[in-house]
């Protein structure tokens, strides 16, 4: 039986064209995905659902390392996730602002790679 979790940093549009990422960790990401009429119409984000997953985060960065260094420490908190850290780019995307939380980076980052390292 598999877990289906990860922890996903989301990277959308900020305020002056700036990138933000929010990190939560979550279980069946294929959910943010709306599929009206699959396969005839590309899947689009499903904005209710990154409010669910994503608009209770505790921090926004505008770092994507300090967001990856955050990322990491979920990750030790969540202690397993199928799906690693990974990284959702939606670059091009502004959120609404039921999503939207001031930006901060009070957070330390940690050493750790993301990747594994192959010998």
């Amino acid at each position: 039986m598999s877990a289906d979790n990860g922890v996903y940093i989301l990277a959308t549009k900020g305020s002056e064209g700036k990138k933000e990422y929010r990190v939560a960790h979550a279980q069946a990401i294929e959910n943010l995905w709306y599929k009206p009429d699959f396969p005839k119409e590309k899947p689009e984000l499903s904005l209710e659902y990154v409010s669910v997953l994503f608009g209770d985060c505790r921090r926004v960065f505008n770092d994507q390392k300090l967001a990856e260094g955050y990322a990491l420490h979920i990750l030790d908190e969540v202690g397993y996730a199928e799906y690693g850290v990974q990284l959702l780019d939606f670059a091009h995307i502004r959120l609404p602002k039921f999503v939207l939380k001031k930006p901060q980076c009070e957070v330390r980052l940690v050493r750790r790679s993301l990747y594994p390292s192959t010998p």
